[in-house]
């Protein structure tokens, strides 16, 4: 791995070898933090619970269902909620979502240079749903959510899983992800992390934007396109 450090470091140094990219789902393939706040707040306002603070929205939002729920719902509360959660589909709120600006068109990108792309996400079974209502399966193979592995991030097995697939060694394989979960995901993984769009992380590449990142990898000596994405690149 590089040495992590606070500032942007693309072209050549850092794309060289790139063979596929991992990605996070929720704050880097879509903003999905007001989606969680609705979900999670319909629940605690069916306990006559009050709204999320944002240091438990946080909390929501980078874990597994199981354990944003422990921490957000008191011990004694559970069974009630078990019953809200039976009538209330996260399916529902699946349109909130907005993917992140430029992603489909870095995808199209990638894909064209032969560069492999995998979803690593805590997540448990909406994830086939969304890329599917989002038309952005296509593009990830394989995708791994917390129901498929034994252990959720931040341990690496879901990491470890889409390398086996692939059957690419660790050095050809970055990872985005914008948060401190992922970050340790990405350091038990010891795999390059590449933080989106979260300058706290301490990473090997930040990403601002996935405008930019497509930029540089069209700047970079990859070789030459295999198929055109939808735009012509």
């Amino acid at each position: 791995m590089m040495m992590k450090n606070n500032r942007s470091i693309y072209g050549d140094a850092a794309l060289a070898g790139v063979q596929g990219i991992i990605f996070d789902c929720d704050g880097v393939l879509f903003d999905s933090r007001e989606v969680n706040r609705r979900y999670y707040n319909e629940l605690r306002f069916a306990l006559n619970l009050p709204a999320l603070t944002e240091d438990e929205l946080d909390y929501a939002h980078m874990h597994t269902v199981a354990q944003a729920l422990t921490r957000i719902i008191p011990e004694e509360r559970m069974p009630e909620m078990y019953l809200v959660r039976e009538r209330l589909k996260y399916h529902a709120f699946i349109p909130y979502l907005t993917p992140a600006p430029g992603v489909y068109e870095l995808l199209d990108t990638l894909r064209s240079r032969n560069i492999r792309c995998a979803v690593n996400t805590n997540r448990l079974d909406t994830m086939e749903t969304i890329l599917t209502t989002f038309d952005l399966r296509q593009y990830f193979f394989p995708v791994i959510t917390a129901a498929k592995v034994t252990f959720a991030k931040p341990h690496a097995e879901g990491i470890h899983a889409i390398l086996a697939t692939w059957g690419v060694a660790k050095s050809g394989v970055r990872y985005i992800g914008d948060s401190a979960v992922d970050d340790v995901t990405d350091r038990n993984a010891q795999v390059d992390f590449w933080a989106y769009r979260n300058e706290q992380l301490l990473a090997d590449v930040h990403v601002h934007d996935f405008w930019d990142l497509r930029r540089r990898f069209l700047e970079s000596a990859l070789g030459s396109p295999r198929n055109p994405g939808r735009n012509g690149t």
